[in-house]
């Protein structure tokens, strides 16, 4: 008789109309309140035919075996039974121990087998890849075929995928070569999970050759392909991918497909794919899924088309913590902060938790605005979300606190974390310089303040060594970069390896460069950057560029056989700073053909050009390939260009059109519109459109008053323009310069007020300045010769 804890998987065991086993109330244990007797209906010495009822209980009824204490009472049983039992048996506990983690017991039983079938090795493979044991796994897969078996569609297919993620590159090519010797190459569970080893590895090639080979492909196997291509930055081969799957009659695609697609279209350079798939995905439905949604709406904020991902985000009708943190960060690259930080509040008011990064980001969104109020709102409740520890999180409320001037609540942020990393370094030094402190006390500890120079001796006496972050920063600051400082940060830089990092190399040659020492930085970028990357040439070149040496930069850029979006914006500048207009736009045809993408630099060359020839027809070319491109990517400086160029050709309706198109208006975008009303003549619609500017709240500066004052001189209102140049110091604040009294003096003469504007000119300190006197004879008819 055999007595067991209370085996709750037995008390339901059925065959046909005789209970198997029979609990008795015990007597003798109270640990051990029943007894099992076997029933009357079987023999207790047919141990053959006990077994296969267990056999039985395995097949119909497993579920039961749901603990490790089960399934050691049903091992326990087993034993008792007969020392002889089936293979069958053997094989599931191996299963179930391995099921619950006791992979030690497993091993046992495995061991302990006097025979073996492929079952019984897939079975202790399994265990232990499942466990996470890759190497053992793979062992035991050698051991396996020295012992004579070869590994089945149940090995390759159910068992390595699960140790596939963690293999080296040569496992995986040792697995393709046997899947392709025992002729299961074209196995779909396997080979999908063989095709990920080698997309990890960047072997496409490979992951080609073995798709081609996989005859019957799940939807898993497209997505693994395509989002591998994708992650190796082949978008085009992944698109195409893609359209194959869309085209494929027997696979539809699931949600990670297109997540897969959309995650490729944010390698593209355009978002006409993206704009594709976006369609397809509300056509069909798919913008219900939030986590497609979520990916379509940071594929847009990735183009800088914040309009259409704060569209999708709308449409939602289910939101996550991923959605609102994209939106959110989407709003604070826009610049944004305002909508942003609003958005926050509404996003922890509706329930939903911000991701660490969407709390740094806010915080250097109020650091970077100033608003300190809201900046100590969100360190609260930062804190509340248990991100108090995060060092990225510290690091923005440290900088936030230095950025706002209130460097005691930066350093107790900074005191306070127990082991202090480059970034809390990195954020003390940054804020404590934005607010322009040039000395901090990072102890509390007595009146001695160090210098930035000497914090970062004091950061490196601490064991935590500069990282590229903290040398730029150094480098970027002229105070810092006298030649002996310069040298010395050099020398720390090339000691730390860290010469071969683009941002920094460009900044050491920058610092050659101002200096005055061209020769040795042309030494220095062609020793760090070589021909591969073009970042430190484009350094120099934009040196020489805005130093007036427009050949050389020219000369220099197009020797380069790699060009980037910088490259060609200073080529173009150069040229169009030269007068040589021609060559500027067949540069930007060149740029177009290497697929490099122009940006609000590119288009701020290209309309300065139209604008300063009047050539109306290629600057409207030029606003069409802007809304063709993307025109929400267009900043407010190069929309306020482009206003200026319509208002230059003649063309007034083009112009108004762009400023009623521009979102956030600044102070540029209202004298560019005063001023082009002027030049057509319409002077009074450029008075009011310049009272309507004061009433929008944007304060006029001297360039509107002056904008504002030679509208006033072409159409003759004299007591407009007098009132305006009057009111320039009480009303706005501003003292009237030379060309403001230029243009009222003009004004008066030329409308017969000669001894007013006389008057004028003596009342100001420079009234002696002949331009004056020249403006004023000239206003009045009279020639002179002065």
């Amino acid at each position: 008789m055999l007595s067991l804890n209370r085996p709750k998987f037995l008390s339901h065991v059925h065959l046909g109309n005789y209970i198997l086993f029979q609990r008795v109330k015990s007597s003798k244990s109270p640990g051990c309140p029943y007894d099992l007797h076997f029933s009357p209906a079987y023999d207790e010495n047919d141990s053959a035919g006990l077994h296969r009822r267990l056999d039985f209980i395995l097949r119909s009824d497993a579920k039961q075996i749901d603990t490790i204490e089960s399934t050691k009472s049903f091992h326990a049983l087993a034993i008792t039974i007969g020392s002889h039992q089936p293979l069958f048996l053997q094989n599931n506990l191996v299963t179930l121990y391995a099921r619950f983690g006791d992979l030690v017991s497993a091993n046992q039983v495995f061991d302990e087998m006097p025979e073996r079938n492929i079952a019984s090795w897939n079975s202790i493979i399994a265990a232990h890849a499942r466990h996470g044991f890759v190497d053992e796994a793979w062992e035991l897969l050698s051991l396996m075929m020295v012992n004579g078996f070869m590994p089945n569609q149940f090995t390759l297919g159910s068992v390595l995928p699960l140790c596939c993620a963690s293999f080296s590159l040569a496992n995986a090519v040792q697995l393709h070569g046997l899947m392709v010797k025992t002729g299961l190459s074209g196995e779909m569970h396997a080979g999908t999970a063989l095709l990920g080893v080698l997309v990890k590895y960047g072997c496409l090639d490979d992951v080609l050759n073995l798709f081609d080979e996989i005859s019957q492909r799940s939807v898993v196997t497209w997505n693994v392909v395509i989002s591998g291509f994708a992650e190796h930055g082949l978008s085009k081969e992944a698109g195409m991918l893609f359209r194959e799957l869309m085209r494929s009659e027997d696979i539809r695609p699931s949600e990670s497909s297109f997540v897969a697609a959309i995650t490729a279209c944010r390698q593209m350079q355009g978002v006409e794919l993206g704009e594709q798939i976006h369609g397809l995905l509300v056509k069909f439905g798919g913008m219900f899924y939030v986590v497609i949604a979520n990916a379509v709406a940071d594929m847009y904020a990735k183009f800088m088309a914040f309009g259409s991902a704060e569209t999708v985000f709308d449409e939602m009708l289910v939101r996550d913590s991923i959605s609102w943190n994209t939106l959110i960060m989407s709003f604070l690259k826009k610049g944004r902060d305002d909508k942003a930080l609003e958005l926050f509040l509404k996003m922890l008011n509706e329930g939903f938790r911000p991701s660490q990064g969407t709390f740094s980001m806010v915080l250097s969104s109020c650091a970077r605005t100033g608003n300190l109020d809201y900046g100590r709102s969100v360190h609260g409740k930062s804190i509340k979300a248990n991100f108090e520890d995060d060092p990225y999180v510290v690091s923005a409320i440290i900088a936030l606190y230095a950025k706002c001037d209130h460097l005691i609540e930066a350093l107790k942020a900074f005191r306070g974390r127990p082991e202090k990393g480059v970034v809390h370094w990195n954020a003390l030094m940054h804020g404590a310089e934005y607010a322009g402190t040039t000395a901090v006390n990072t102890t509390y500890k007595g009146d001695d303040n160090l210098s930035l120079q000497e914090l970062m001796g004091e950061m490196m006496k601490s064991d935590v060594s500069p990282n590229e972050y903290t040398f730029s920063y150094f480098l970027s600051r002229s105070s810092m970069t006298s030649p002996e400082n310069g040298l010395q940060i050099l020398s720390q830089i090339i000691k730390r390896g860290l010469l071969k990092d683009p941002y920094v190399s460009s900044l050491i040659v920058s610092m050659f460069a101002k200096k005055g020492l061209i020769s040795d930085a042309y030494s220095l970028a062609g020793g760090t950057s070589g021909h591969s990357s073009p970042i430190a040439w484009n350094v120099i070149a934009g040196i020489l560029n805005r130093s007036g040496n427009y050949d050389q930069a020219y000369n220099l850029l197009s020797g380069l056989a790699h060009l980037d979006a910088v490259s060609w914006n200073i080529i173009i500048s150069a040229c169009s700073r030269s007068k040589k207009f021609s060559e500027a736009f067949e540069c930007f045809h060149r740029m177009q053909k290497t697929g490099t993408q122009a940006d609000n630099y590119t288009f701020t060359s290209l309309l300065s050009i139209c604008s300063e020839v009047c050539n109306l027809g290629t600057g409207q070319a030029i606003h069409g390939y802007m809304l063709k491109t993307n025109y929400e990517q267009c900043d407010v400086l190069v929309l306020n260009v482009l206003m200026n160029t319509y208002a230059k050709c003649g063309a007034l309706d083009g112009c108004i059109k762009v400023f009623d198109s521009i979102p956030q208006k600044n102070v540029v975008s209202w004298t560019v519109l005063i001023s082009a009303f002027g030049l057509h003549g319409q002077a009074m619609q450029a008075i009011k459109s310049f009272k309507e500017m004061k009433l929008q709240g944007v304060e006029p500066d001297h360039v509107t008053l002056l904008a504002a004052l030679s509208a006033c001189r072409h159409a003759g209102l004299v007591e407009e323009g007098l009132s305006l140049f009057q009111n320039m110091k009480s009303f706005f604040g501003l003292d009237p310069e030379m060309e403001h009294l230029v243009c009222v003096v003009d004004l008066l003469c030329k409308n017969g007020n000669a001894e007013e504007a006389e008057k004028v000119i003596k009342s100001m300190p420079f009234g002696t300045n002949p331009v004056l006197w020249r403006t004023f004879l000239a206003g009045c008819g009279v020639k002179c010769c002065c």
